[in-house]
């Protein structure tokens, strides 16, 4: 289950149309045109999707309307009941305070985040354009380093499949188990590396103790 969040605007709805190959949400140049969530089921190479088009997401107590306030619950709840979220980012804007705010969401949600910068189609190009983009991303969603971007046109269907690869990946990475061998020897690495612990500080071992998400528990 993949929830599409991001602004209103950002090209959510687009994204998932160009998923399903028909018109399944409404699309405006009017920000804010999703209201509420919409399902989809998508087979692709064998394979079942569930994509969630939630209302696009703005700070609560930033809205006057009290059904854009109440999108953005129906959407933060969406967010939750998802696996995966594919964070929208509008290319041909600078990554706003909004955006993280958005990440933020997922991030503490728990859930799997890719991150696609959108409208990429019609940004003017340079050698290093894609490159510095993606710096300021680090720079501003620092939560989210783990989570992989690409750039895509959701209006011409540019890298849009690449979407599903990397679905995989980061499902990959949610369900995965770490030995408590491996664990405790990269705890020692860490350890020394910084120059060892204060005396104070005792940490004895390091265990997982469950997937999606990956969790871990330090007893010291």
């Amino acid at each position: 289950l993949i929830g599409v969040v991001g602004l209103s605007g950002s090209g959510k709805s687009t994204l998932l149309n160009h998923l399903v190959g028909e018109h399944r949400s409404m699309v405006s140049p009017i920000a804010g045109t999703t209201r509420d969530a919409v399902d989809s089921l998508i087979d692709y190479e064998g394979r079942r999707f569930r994509f969630i088009d939630t209302a696009g997401i703005r700070r609560k107590g930033k809205t006057d309307l009290k059904a854009e306030k109440l999108s953005v619950i129906m959407a933060r709840r969406h967010l939750e009941q998802s696996d995966d979220a594919i964070l929208v980012i509008d290319g041909f804007e600078s990554i706003a305070a909004i955006d993280a705010t958005i990440g933020g969401y997922a991030h503490e949600a728990g859930r799997s985040v890719i991150i696609a910068v959108n409208k990429w189609d019609v940004v003017e190009k340079s050698a290093t354009i894609t490159a510095e983009y993606e710096k300021r991303i680090r720079e501003k969603l620092k939560f989210l380093e783990y989570a992989p971007i690409t750039f895509i046109s959701a209006k011409t269907g540019q890298r849009v499949q690449k979407l599903y690869r990397l679905i995989d990946e980061v499902n990959e990475s949610r369900r995965r188990r770490i030995g408590t061998g491996e664990l405790n020897q990269f705890l020692k690495e860490v350890s020394l590396a910084r120059g060892g612990l204060p005396s104070d500080v005792k940490i004895r071992y390091i265990v997982q103790v469950r997937v999606a998400p990956p969790t871990f528990i330090v007893f010291t």
